[in-house]
């Protein structure tokens, strides 16, 4: 289990450079300065109210970082490969009545939202999962 244990460390440390780099791309993505002059000068004028959803968007990388390195990282190297499938099969349940839900209601807004809440119902169950199994502690 020497192995196992170097791996997790290995793993734990890339992760969070990982984490870190998602949030800082995010972070970037979601200046509104930047993308106002992006996307009109690469796109063309049509593609300007589509500014804000891609901002929203952006939300999803620094949380799908997370779940990356809790869920296929942690949960592979434990063999709980199937856990981690079920786990995204249980977001892909949440995210058809989210979306389904949301986008009636509020258009391509609701499916900004519903998929940014999807990614952070997935990322809870992974950590839960881990914590309450004892394969990492805090």
């Amino acid at each position: 289990t020497n192995s196992k244990e170097n791996s997790y460390q290995i793993s734990k440390k890339i992760g969070k450079y990982v984490a870190a780099l998602m949030t800082v791309i995010a972070i970037i993505l979601a200046s509104t300065t930047s993308l106002i002059s992006i996307i009109p000068a690469g796109y063309g004028e049509k593609l300007v109210p589509s500014i804000s959803y891609i901002i929203l968007l952006s939300l999803i990388l620094p949380i799908e970082s997370y779940i990356n390195l809790f869920g296929s990282v942690v949960l592979t190297i434990s063999n709980n490969e199937k856990i981690y499938r079920n786990i995204y099969l249980y977001g892909l349940i949440a995210n058809l009545i989210m979306a389904t839900v949301f986008i009636y209601a509020l258009g391509i807004l609701g499916g900004c939202i519903a998929l940014i809440l999807t990614q952070i119902f997935i990322l809870i169950l992974v950590i839960r999962y881990t914590e309450d199994n004892k394969i990492i502690n805090r």
